[in-house]
């Protein structure tokens, strides 16, 4: 099991990202962030309300104990809290998808999801290959027929003799 990874992806329709649908609902009860919270390095209710969502989806927490810690974190009324985490549950919970992800030993996975094999090689196997193939370029000509076919090198016009 300890293999076993899960991504959680938002598929919001209208390609909304995250982040536009959870400040939407901040706005909406009035507890939206400008920069200068932002920047002041206060926590970020946009990053509150998407652990908050992420908790509600894998059920970690009853309802109940995610909105008193909202309350808290957001220095706000019961009621607002109550409004937001209905409208997590409508406008967010419903578009998260869950990948599992099995990777096979001896394998890397790629940017894009796919698996590959890792190809374990035996050493001397692998420098048998390469020598085989240095062998060969040489054989046909790509260093020995352009050393023998280089002209010989003319005197330099701008060489003074040495007398």
């Amino acid at each position: 099991m300890d293999n076993i990874r899960s991504t959680i992806d938002f598929s919001f329709p209208d390609d909304k990202s995250v982040v536009e649908v959870i400040n939407e609902i901040l706005k909406k009860n009035g507890l939206g962030q400008s920069f200068e919270d932002l920047e002041n390095h206060k926590e970020s209710n946009i990053k509150m309300i998407h652990d908050a969502s992420l908790v509600l989806f894998h059920k970690r927490m009853s309802e109940d104990t995610v909105s008193a810690l909202l309350a808290k974190h957001l220095n706000t009324s019961a009621e607002k809290v109550k409004n937001i985490v209905a409208e997590i549950k409508v406008k967010i919970i419903p578009y998260i998808t869950v990948s599992i992800v099995n990777p096979v030993k001896k394998s890397m996975d790629t940017p894009d999801g796919r698996v590959m094999e890792r190809k374990i090689k035996n050493v001397e196997e692998n420098a048998k290959e390469l020598k085989e193939q240095r062998e060969t370029s040489v054989t046909k000509g790509t260093i020995g027929e352009n050393m023998q076919n280089k002209s010989p090198a003319r005197a330099d016009r701008y060489r003074e003799p040495i007398d």
